[in-house]
């Protein structure tokens, strides 16, 4: 295991030009998050170019014992992520743990290098657009779903799932799901709840704006997280807009817990049938939602494909049936005799009603 030595600050961001495990030269620091740092570097065994992340612990597990508890739990779910061979997911090359020139200890994972821009960067580039039809935003974001549902059959939520973590790779655009790097390994008996259970693992990060109920919470979560976050996703694809419009942590927590769910229909935008599958989708409950992302994907398919509802032959025509509602309604005139006792009858109600209000004020 690498030396748990305290990084200083600037460590992430400072080493370009260095070789880590005898192997990876890193040749370009691209991104720094709260997660650690992402560089472009080359695999002088492969001679390829590979995305390299260097993974820093959370604040609370950075003794000797939490880094090893993080580096063990970290070193379990790569190897399950690892076995996520799917098209529409970036593959791992090599994970392991390494130390940087500072002697400061972090877990590493090599990925294969994708070029392109994110989903993210392309979202932004339409805002404001009106958004894409469904069968537009399906043919996108079907790999995604694909992709994701490829780790739920291995029992492995990504609970992460968010534009910036969706690559378009190169002219195709193909989207390419990457940062498994929070991802869960479900244990065989875990299953959705009401969103009131708490989580037994490590939660290491996660982004409020398509983090689920569970999530902010603290509660378990799941490959039905997962379902919530593509839901988002989709009602961002569908509507050019982000589902919670809000930049304050405090209210973006209050948007995603009210019960008026961001779906393209409350967002202005009518997608038809579809608008009920994705209501299902961003449920409060856990247990509500869709199992999984097949689940989810085929429910879509199935009301893309459903025939729209089929006019009735035999309904009245509509001034028809105002009028037949008007002539049920329309009470007979009095006539004769008749009209004196309806009068009456009116007028001794009234004073009955009379006496039953005041005795209700008293």
């Amino acid at each position: 295991m690498a030396s748990v030595a305290r990084a200083g600050k600037n460590d992430l961001r400072a080493l370009e030009g260095v070789t880590l495990e005898g192997r990876y030269r890193l040749e370009r620091f691209v991104a720094e998050g709260g997660f650690g740092a992402v560089y472009k570097a080359v695999d002088e065994q492969s001679r390829r170019d590979v995305a390299l992340k260097l993974l820093k612990a959370p604040d609370g597990m950075r003794g000797p014992e939490g880094l090893r508890q993080f580096f063990d739990k970290f070193t379990l779910e790569a190897r399950l992520i690892a076995k996520v061979q799917h098209p529409g997911v970036v593959q791992v090359a090599e994970f392991g743990t390494t130390k940087v020139p500072s002697g400061a200890g972090y877990a590493f994972i090599a990925l294969e290098w994708i070029d392109g821009d994110t989903l993210e960067v392309a979202l932004n580039h339409r805002r404001g657009s009106g958004g894409r039809p469904p069968r537009e935003a399906l043919a996108l974001l079907r790999p995604v779903f694909e992709a994701v549902q490829a780790a739920h059959a291995l029992g492995i939520a990504h609970r992460d799932l968010k534009p910036a973590n969706i690559l378009l790779q190169g002219e195709s655009q193909r989207p390419r799901l990457l940062d498994f790097g929070i991802a869960k390994a479900m244990q065989p008996d875990e299953v959705a709840g009401s969103g009131a259970s708490r989580s037994m693992s490590v939660n290491l990060t996660f982004s409020p704006r398509y983090g689920a109920p569970e999530q902010l919470s603290g509660a378990r979560t799941g490959p039905w997280t997962d379902v919530h976050a593509l839901g988002l996703l989709l009602t961002e694809v569908l509507t050019d807009r982000a589902a919670y419009a809000s930049n304050d942590l405090v209210k973006l927590y209050g948007e995603a817990l009210s019960s008026a769910r961001p779906t393209p229909g409350r967002l202005g935008v009518d997608v038809g049938p579809w608008e009920e599958v994705i209501e299902r989708a961003l449920s409060l409950r856990p247990d509500d939602r869709y199992a999984n992302a097949g689940e989810f994907l085929a429910a879509l398919e199935a009301a893309l494909v459903a025939p729209p509802p089929a006019a009735s032959l035999a309904a009245p025509h509509p001034s028809a049936a105002v009028t037949a509602a008007h002539v049920a309604v329309r009470p007979a005139a009095p006539s004769g005799h008749r009209t004196g006792l309806v009068v009456a009858l009116a007028v001794a109600l009234l004073v009955l009603l009379g006496f039953v209000a005041a005795f209700a004020l008293k």
